[in-house]
């Protein structure tokens, strides 16, 4: 089963401010879902956001 994060608990958690969020979204590196007006993350959604910044780190040589 999916689990959902509330999008800005999510951001507030991993070091991200909330301008920087909806860039990524807009942007199209991180998905999220709403339902009303609440916006909320998937793992699945955050994990591929973090496996791609990995594999980011990786090709630059970190």
């Amino acid at each position: 089963m999916k689990r959902l994060t509330p999008f800005r608990q999510w951001l507030s958690a991993n070091g991200i401010g909330v301008t920087k969020g909806y860039q990524l979204v807009a942007q199209n590196k991180l998905k999220t879902v709403k339902i009303g007006k609440n916006r909320f993350i998937t793992e699945e959604s955050a994990q591929a956001f973090i496996d791609n910044l990995n594999d980011e780190a990786e090709n630059q040589g970190a």
